[in-house]
């Protein structure tokens, strides 16, 4: 994969080696390697980890995706980490003193081969 970005909004990125695609993102995020984020806002700071997948989703500034997670392809999963949902399914996750517990076992980074 190819790091990218398509049909985006780009305001000074610390750091792209992902692929982002109709997405929104604020000041000092980081989209690490072979990550993707499709469909989405990512407010300011945000960091996305190696491997993770984001899509339809609104991200609050600050937050850490760890890599290998993967937020908007199964609803019930999202829902099960308290993660707000719309209506029209986009993920929302809000900025909380406790976000790294949003992710409750460290996720294993799958590798390419």
């Amino acid at each position: 994969m190819r790091a990218g970005a398509r049909q985006h909004c780009l305001s000074r990125l610390d750091y792209l080696r992902g692929l982002v695609e109709r997405t929104i993102v604020g000041h000092g995020c980081r989209i690490n390697s072979y990550s993707v984020v499709e469909d989405s806002i990512l407010f300011d700071g945000v960091d996305v980890g190696r491997r993770a997948r984001i899509r339809r989703a609104i991200i609050d500034k600050g937050v850490r995706i760890p890599p290998g997670v993967r937020i908007g392809y199964d609803h019930d999963e999202d829902r099960e980490r308290g993660f707000a949902m719309s209506e029209r399914g986009v993920v929302v996750i809000a900025k909380a003193a406790n976000s790294e517990q949003l992710f409750e076992t460290p996720v294993a980074v799958p590798r390419s081969g």
